[in-house]
């Protein structure tokens, strides 16, 4: 992006360039056509001029004898003022004729220069517009890439996002489980048990776990740092729902209406299910 800036600059200064030189060019034009026009003047009156004196000597040579008439010397004398000033205004045209053959030389002379310059600046400009433009495809090959980068890595992140979610989700099946404890009518009530079997559907039913419980009714345990669970019940009134493996807990009474269950092989005890359910006593 930096390049395509100093690219932009360069252009913007070698049209101004080009421009500035232009402009001078066509003054130089217009003037030089002034001075071609002022040329041609200054000869139309040189030639004029050169009429009048062969005029007058013509007329000199036709009129004036061998020896003058009284009063011819005065007008004589005249003619020869008139001459004179004719002379003096020719050498005048004269001399601003060179004046104006030197500023045209020069003038010739700086157009020139001016229109070599403008072709020059000219090929500048044509070389910089292909290096301008061959820099602007290679940068928009660059966005082109640019872009196809920024799809793939958008395409990795959701990839990396995808499996950062199902590792959260494997760490939690592994590293969590769930825990409740209740009196069975409360735990059919909250739909985490049912009971099934039995004769006449009532005598000798099995409590099981409700394959349609609601997780909201549990509470999430850290496999890693939860070792016991401490129940409001005597320690002979509870019963574990949830299949676990025999001695891979025990059940301990900690007071008065109160007991422990300590998991003393986690590994073993939450193998067949990460839900523990706990039945007390009404």
């Amino acid at each position: 992006m930096k390049t395509f800036k100093i690219f932009l600059m360069v252009l913007l200064i070698t049209t101004m360039g080009c421009n500035k030189y232009k402009d001078q060019a066509e003054q130089l034009q217009t003037a030089n056509q002034e001075l071609s026009t002022s040329l041609k003047k200054c000869n139309t009156q040189l030639e004029q001029y050169r009429n009048i004196v062969n005029e007058i000597e013509a007329s000199l040579n036709r009129t004036l004898p061998q020896s003058l008439k009284k009063g011819q010397a005065q007008n004589l004398q005249q003619l020869k003022t008139r001459i004179n000033s004719t002379i003096a205004e020719i050498d005048s045209l004269l001399e601003m004729q060179q004046t104006l053959k030197n500023r045209t030389y020069r003038m010739n002379s700086r157009v020139s220069d001016l229109k070599e310059k403008v072709n020059n600046l000219n090929i500048t400009v044509a070389t910089r517009d292909s290096i301008i433009s061959l820099r602007v495809r290679e940068v928009s090959e660059l966005n082109n890439k640019n872009e196809e980068l920024n799809s793939e890595i958008e395409k990795l992140n959701s990839a990396i996002t995808e499996m950062q979610e199902k590792a959260d989700t494997l760490t939690n099946r592994l590293n969590y489980a769930y825990f409740t404890s209740g009196t069975e009518d409360v735990l059919i009530e909250k739909k985490i048990i049912e009971k099934n079997g039995g004769f006449l559907g009532f005598l000798g039913q099995v409590k099981e776990l409700n394959p349609q419980m609601d997780m909201n009714q549990f509470e999430r345990v850290d496999l890693r740092t939860r070792k016991a669970f401490d129940i409001n019940s005597d320690a002979d009134d509870l019963k574990l729902i949830s299949p676990h493996p025999i001695g891979s807990y025990t059940i301990e009474s900690t007071g008065d209406e109160t007991a422990r269950i300590t998991i003393n092989e986690p590994g073993d005890f939450w193998r067949i299910s990460k839900y523990m359910v706990v039945v007390t006593d009404d």
